[in-house]
């Protein structure tokens, strides 16, 4: 009776393992991309439910038992990751183990008008457009109420600007902006004696 006990729990395990396996390695064909987002401090748990609640992988449990394993349940990274249409539950672990959430860069060339700013930017792919429709004003507003003008032209500093995929547009235009007061302050500072400006924005006009 032992033996054939022991073989039978050695097969319902092996078995399990079986199932288990494919349900964490097999890939699941999904209609399209998932963009899936981790908040700051979020765990695996509720990224798992939500995985599973949009049918992105095949078990839930599958992958919390695999992420604890892993060590990858009390280390996720916030961001935005983009998983393909074909995807495995490992690979998805794989992804957050290695911790390297997507990212969206925009560049804003010098001399650009606020207007071509505002079109790239409501152009590009994978970012949240919270300001599209937005007046400049609004705008403005939002992201500096105590800006030195409310006409946005010059108060957004040209560079190439990257985000989290999926993080709101807003974050751009307070970083334009925050770095255009930070370099127009420096060459306050560092001005000559005797000009004619009463303030850094007269300087920038």
């Amino acid at each position: 009776m032992l033996k054939k006990l022991l073989k039978w729990l050695s097969a319902a395990f092996i078995l399990s393992a079986a199932v288990w396996a494919g349900l964490l390695f097999t890939p699941k064909n999904n209609e399209k991309t998932y963009r899936l987002k981790v908040e700051k401090n979020q765990g695996i748990a509720s990224v798992s439910r939500k995985l599973a609640e949009d049918d992105v992988v095949y078990s839930r449990h599958a992958l919390l038992a695999a992420a604890y394993v892993l060590g990858v349940h009390n280390r996720l990274h916030t961001g935005s990751y983009r998983l393909p249409k074909q995807i495995s539950a490992w690979q998805i672990l794989q992804r957050l183990r290695g911790g390297r959430p997507d990212s969206v860069t925009v560049r804003i060339v010098e001399g650009m008008r606020f207007a071509q700013m505002r079109r790239i930017i409501n152009e590009t792919d994978d970012i949240e457009h919270s300001t599209r429709g937005w007046s400049n004003e609004k705008l403005l507003q939002e992201i500096a109420p105590d800006a030195p003008s409310s006409n946005p032209e010059g108060l957004f500093f040209p560079d190439s600007y990257e985000i989290d995929a999926g993080s709101s547009d807003i974050q751009i235009y307070k970083t334009a902006y925050q770095t255009m007061q930070r370099n127009l302050q420096a060459a306050w500072d560092e001005r000559q004696s005797g000009l004619p400006y009463q303030n850094p924005y007269e300087m920038l006009i």
